[in-house]
Order: C-alpha cells, then structure tokens, then sequence
C-alpha cells in the first residue's frame, strides 16, 4: 500500500519535469538551471557531499599515482631527451 503512494508521488513529481523537457516550443522548454534545480532533479546536501569526498579521493590517488611513477623512474623510454630531463 505504502509503496503504491510513494510511487504516485514519485509520478506527480516526475510528471511536471516530462512536460517541461518535452515542450513542443524549444522556448517553452525547461533550461539547464530550471532542469538543475527541479526536485526531481537536484543533488541533495548528502549526496553532494558524497561526490566532493569521491571527487577528493580520485585526486588523491591520482597525485599519488604520479608520484610513484616518477620515484620509480616509470613512463621513461630509453633515449628519449624528454623522459632523460625528468
């Protein structure tokens, strides 16, 4: 029973963001700041949050990544004047 509720409100939330997107006028049509701050749509605090601390940690690894390789002496290629200048 509760889930048939949820998702008639999940509908009536839906329904309003489809007829925007889906307007035969392009003018008519919702814009990607209207889009982006559409309940359906938009990123909640949580979620936000979620994605800057995965955004952080793929830096992280990236810059550590870099690191190694050149501690390791990696991406160098024998004779090459750019890999020697390293």
């Amino acid at each position: 029973m509760w889930c048939t509720r949820l998702l008639a409100l999940e509908l009536l939330a839906l329904s309003p963001l489809c007829q925007g997107l889906l307007n035969k006028k392009p003018g008519d049509r919702l814009g990607w700041p209207e889009l982006l701050d559409h309940p359906f749509v938009r990123e909640s605090a949580e979620e936000q949050l979620k994605r800057e601390k995965a955004l952080a940690d793929a830096v992280e690894l990236a810059d550590a990544s870099r690191a190694w390789k050149v501690r390791a002496g990696g991406n160098r290629r024998p004779g090459c004047v750019c890999c020697l200048q390293l």
